[in-house]
């Protein structure tokens, strides 16, 4: 219909008199009216999230155990990460570059702190590509390049961290649930793909928690919600921004592993087609002035 409709407004037939399609209109109008309300709902989370607090603490009868599960699932999923971030980037570092990968990591700080303020990898894009370039040891046209296909396509720390994995095991156990070895490799198998279809924007993995869950140890009846799951909201922000720093180191050791395999030819193509991809949606320019 959208292609009918620009087709239309190119084409018009013989004999009209409309200036203007009015379809097109009222979609747009539709669009900012429902942009309003994405803004009224986004002032209202925080009391709804206290709110869903508010019930879960109500419920429980041993406010320490809460707590301290809560703390397990903290851990479980830092420690995931951490194991990520060591094992498997530096390990692919030091196997196929053969050099001190701090040598190159000094030189991200940077965006890694810019990533963990905003918990959007698609955000810090633009300080991204200088820490790697000001490295000395990652050309322009890789860079550019790698980066922002890094930050739409690698989302391991999401696979990892809380909302896929490690709280769909969590609430497993919280609802009285035991997995199984098919709910593992079903979970791994949603974790891998879900992480690679989340947006590089704060909290996208938590929109793929009830999915998960649902497809793993079915859905609950009458839409009701997982028991602990409003623990989950209360810790989203800290965990979301752990995940995105992981994503984000991710993104730069890959990117230094690339050119460090590249040659000069190779190199000067993926400069051209970087030139040719437009920038994501919410980059403005290099001083992360947003949309």
């Amino acid at each position: 219909m959208g292609f009918a409709l620009d087709k239309l407004s190119k084409n018009k037939p013989p004999g009209v008199t409309w200036e203007r399609i009015i379809t097109v209109q009222v979609l747009e109008e539709l669009m900012e009216v429902f942009m309003f309300f994405i803004q009224w709902i986004i002032k209202c989370t925080p009391f709804a999230v206290i709110s869903l607090i508010a019930k879960a603490i109500g419920q429980q009868s041993n406010i320490a155990e809460a707590m301290e599960q809560i703390g397990w699932l903290m851990a479980a999923t830092v420690f995931g990460l951490c194991m990520q971030i060591i094992v498997v980037y530096l390990g692919m570092y030091i196997v196929i570059v053969r050099s001190n990968p701090f040598s190159y990591l000094k030189h991200i700080v940077p965006a890694q702190m810019m990533v963990f303020a905003s918990a959007s990898s698609a955000a810090t894009i633009p300080v991204s590509i200088d820490c790697a370039k000001s490295s000395g040891k990652v050309p322009d046209g890789v860079a550019r390049f790698c980066i922002p296909l890094g930050a739409t396509c690698n989302m391991d720390g999401g696979a990892i961290g809380q909302y896929i994995l490690c709280a769909n095991v969590w609430l497993a156990y919280q609802n009285g649930i035991v997995p199984t070895a098919r709910d593992y490799i079903l979970l791994v198998c949603c974790a891998t793909l879900g992480s690679v279809g989340a947006a590089p924007v704060p909290s996208a993995a938590i929109v793929l928690i009830l999915t998960s869950y649902a497809t793993t140890f079915g859905a609950l009846p009458d839409g009701q919600q997982p028991a602990g799951l409003a623990y989950l909201f209360a810790i989203d922000w800290l965990m979301d921004r752990l995940r995105s720093t992981c994503n984000l180191t991710g993104d730069l050791v890959v990117t230094r592993i690339v050119s460090s395999r590249v040659s000069a030819d190779e190199e000067a193509k993926l400069g051209e087609i970087a030139e040719k991809t437009p920038e994501p949606e919410g980059v403005k320019d290099k001083n992360n002035n947003l949309d």
